[in-house]
């Protein structure tokens, strides 16, 4: 699923902090589609695998919440989310499994009724995976800031306007997070980039993110990073 783009994989090991790094083995995910996904950048691969692990938490307790107020179009958001992100670090059971969560609610449900049980324990099972696998992580990422990220600056220089700047990274936290906000914080960063907006590659960001496929979104900002620092 990888998309090509500029390498970012040369990192300064030195600039990581004192973050252990990422377990050769974690059950439940292909490691080896997710650092590609990633440019193979640790640090990054790092950073969404928290945010996996975080949102997996959870993810039962917000999906129960919007089942009782019958939000159907908040729920299929979240299975969406769910399998963009699983895919995007290479987590592809459930990917799968919330691909089939979010056909059922596509089609304007709004609980568990009328989806096959075995797909709910499926899922389940699947989500139930993740969290086991990834809890060795959470809570690590915790203060590792922009300082050495090179899920943009990479170490090397930033572009003059700061910001310009700010504006990327809350861009591109806003899609690691698959936070509601992200629409916000493009829309604050195409304020800044001018005539750049009119660019082939800040339409194909814009419709990544008007699609919700953060998976492809992220992998976007990081080649329009390049073009800018350029």
């Amino acid at each position: 699923m990888s998309v090509e783009s500029p390498s970012l994989s040369n990192e300064d090991p030195s600039e990581w902090g004192c973050l252990p790094e990422v377990p050769e083995v974690l059950d439940g995910i292909d490691m080896e589609e997710g650092l590609s996904n990633m440019d193979g950048s640790q640090r990054l691969y790092r950073k969404v695998l928290v945010n996996l692990a975080r949102r997996c938490c959870s993810f039962m307790d917000q999906l129960t919440d919007n089942m009782n107020r019958g939000d159907g179009m908040e729920i299929r958001r979240m299975f969406h989310t769910l399998k963009g992100v699983a895919a995007t670090v290479g987590a592809m059971e459930l990917r799968d499994r919330s691909l089939e969560m979010e056909q059922y609610f596509g089609e304007g449900k709004v609980g568990w009724e009328g989806v096959p049980e075995p797909q709910i324990s499926s899922f389940k099972m699947a989500l139930n995976r993740i969290v086991n696998s990834l809890s060795v992580l959470d809570g690590q990422m915790e203060g590792g800031g922009a300082q050495g990220d090179a899920s943009l600056s990479g170490g090397a220089r930033s572009p003059d306007d700061p910001c310009l700047t700010k504006a990327l990274k809350c861009l591109e936290q806003a899609i690691v997070d698959g936070d509601g906000e992200v629409k916000v914080c493009l829309h604050a960063l195409s304020r800044l980039l001018g005539e750049k907006v009119k660019s082939d590659l800040y339409r194909e960001l814009a419709c990544h993110v008007d699609n919700y496929d953060f998976e492809q979104a992220a992998l976007t900002l990081r080649r329009l990073w390049l073009v800018l620092r350029a």
